[in-house]
């Protein structure tokens, strides 16, 4: 309480922990959560990497209207993220992913121009708030948003596609209503990285996708997706990581994912446990895997029953259909954990691994 002129406070990765329901610091007197709420010069606050299993108030923090970058992640932190985090015109950086939270803003304001990453994955945010709400599009200058792995249910809202500075946007993980590929992400075309794994999605993979020449990273595994992959997708050719395992695909893989100069970058290509048919070798010997970086593409082509060929060494690694525990023993887990040590961009390659 006494260091009135701070201005920038990093007790990440310590031991802190709140105390029953004094919010104690551990082993000093004094209510330390509140402490910090008198601490009203403050621009940055990290706290990420601690036990703080406090339930924090609406108040929480409210004093504190110079605060553009909070990272609270990995911590305990229960109950509601308050409303004033988003009422503010100077927070930028809101990092809350990795604690128990049960709920956010069911009406997000109007006129917020600053806040620019939110990332609130693997809470609880269900228990509260079940959907998402359609004013999250009032964030008009959010370019990273991850609400991963939280419950959420009903329908993505369409009024998300409005929200065009977005470059990060992860939802996976949430059994969303089975729908469709939402139509409005053809209007997202900042995109980078998109996962939307485990939502239940359903139908054909849309090919106004196309107009998304920026993506990285496109994460469409575990739904419930048929048709074939369509030859529009020859525009994504930034694409360095594609995955389409895990769903009903048929067909043939479109040959332009044979050609280097429509994938330069292919690193990574799931699309095992689907029903496509014929040699795959193509992509290997095309594609990114004709540069620097060899491409990893995993296929239904073992066991005794193989639905495609795949022979080239280092490139094919082979999943048998007939037998499921035989390929995919690990999840990919398109994310992006943010270090504010990075300024919040991505510095290492975009997967953690859940093993099924």
């Amino acid at each position: 309480r006494n260091l009135k002129s701070l201005t920038d406070l990093g007790l990440h990765d310590n031991m802190l922990v709140c105390d029953g329901e004094d919010h104690h610091y551990h082993g000093i007197d004094g209510d330390f959560m509140d402490a910090l709420g008198e601490l009203t010069l403050l621009t940055q606050l990290y706290l990420e990497q601690n036990d703080l299993d406090c339930e924090i108030r609406d108040d929480f923090l409210n004093k504190l209207d110079r605060l553009s970058i909070l990272d609270l992640s990995d911590n305990g932190l229960r109950g509601k993220v308050p409303d004033h985090f988003f009422g503010t015109n100077v927070l930028k950086v809101l990092d809350l992913h990795d604690n128990s939270l049960t709920g956010m803003p069911i009406s997000f304001p109007v006129g917020n121009n600053k806040l620019e990453f939110l990332a609130l994955h693997n809470n609880k945010l269900e228990k509260n708030t079940p959907v998402i709400p359609p004013s999250i599009s009032n964030l008009k200058k959010l370019y990273h948003l991850d609400l991963s792995n939280n419950g959420l249910t009903s329908t993505i809202p369409a009024a998300m596609g409005t929200m065009t500075k977005l470059s990060y946007l992860f939802l996976a993980q949430n059994p969303f209503d089975a729908s469709p590929v939402p139509a409005f992400l053809e209007n997202l075309t900042e995109l980078r990285e998109l996962s939307l794994k485990s939502t239940r999605l359903s139908g054909t993979l849309p090919q106004n996708l196309r107009t998304l020449t920026n993506l990285w990273l496109l994460d469409l595994d575990n739904n419930n997706l048929t048709g074939s992959i369509p030859n529009q997708y020859q525009t994504l050719s930034n694409l360095k990581y594609l995955l389409l395992h895990r769903n009903q695909l048929t067909g043939s893989v479109p040959t332009a994912f044979g050609n280097k100069s429509s994938f330069p970058k292919l690193t990574l290509f799931l699309v095992g446990n689907n029903t496509l048919t014929g040699d795959l070798g193509f992509v290997c010997d095309g594609a990114g895997g004709a540069n620097s970086n060899p491409v990893f593409l995993e296929a239904d082509c073992g066991g005794d029953t193989p639905e495609t060929v795949c022979t080239v060494p280092d490139c094919c690694h082979c999943c048998q259909d007939d037998d499921p525990t035989k390929c995919q023993q690990y999840t990919y887990l398109a994310n992006l954990d943010p270090l504010w040590q990075d300024g919040y961009q991505r510095k290492v390659e975009p997967f953690t691994f859940d093993g099924n």
